[in-house]
């Protein structure tokens, strides 16, 4: 089974990373909080906004579609964004973020860390390499991580270091109900996305797919 698993979901970042993009659309893009990096999304201005908003801890882009309903978000914590905003002329430090996405049922959200070396000098920005990244699920007890694989590649200079990186991840986020419950809360996750297993299993692939590129 779990190979299985492994062979669908390399197949599913391949397809992310062939899918066309229209030279008409114009997709949802945003500046770091530091202002060194741009990410480049797949969500159509069209049909989703973007809003930036803070909270204690993190400074957070958040997509939205045109029904207010929440897509995506990626936070940045402001204590390293403090200090890779005050680099010097040459300086190699951790650049960290959080990409999280909506599961689609009871709140879930599927969040994927993602850690890189960075090297500036002055204006000058580069991608040393990648540190690790790391995925985990929450808002709701009966969720839990299944398989997952994710792509962080370098998008130009055909290696590390580079000035983009291209992100694609595969996870299947599983439901594991029991029979108490299963009657109660089956029909919300079929609706939502999920294929019933056995054992009052439930199971959802989610896919995400975006660039980050420096500023200079």
């Amino acid at each position: 089974m779990k190979k299985v698993f492994k062979i669908i979901l390399t197949i599913c970042m391949l397809f992310m990373l062939v899918m066309p993009v229209s030279a008409d659309e114009k997709m949802i893009n945003f500046v770091s909080p530091d202002g060194k990096l741009i990410f480049e999304t797949n969500y159509n201005e069209n049909d989703y906004y973007l809003e930036i908003n803070s909270d204690d801890s993190f400074i957070i882009y958040t997509v939205y579609d045109n029904d207010d309903n929440f897509k995506e978000s990626w936070s940045f914590e402001k204590l390293e964004y403090l200090k890779t905003s005050t680099f010097g002329t040459r300086s190699i430090s951790t650049y960290r973020h959080y990409n999280t996405k909506d599961i689609g049922a009871f709140s879930g959200k599927l969040n994927h860390e993602v850690v890189f070396e960075l090297y500036s000098s002055g204006s000058f920005s580069q991608f040393n390499s990648l540190k690790y990244d790391i995925f985990y699920v929450e808002g709701w007890s009966y969720y839990s991580l299944g398989d997952h694989a994710s792509s962080i590649t370098p998008a130009v200079n055909g290696g590390w270091p580079t000035t983009k990186v291209q992100v694609d991840y595969s996870t299947v986020v599983l439901a594991i109900l029991n029979s108490n419950v299963n009657l109660e809360y089956s029909g919300k996750l079929i609706s939502a996305g999920f294929s019933a297993g056995t054992n009052f299993t439930y199971s959802k692939l989610v896919t995400n797919s975006y660039t980050i590129q420096t500023m200079a």
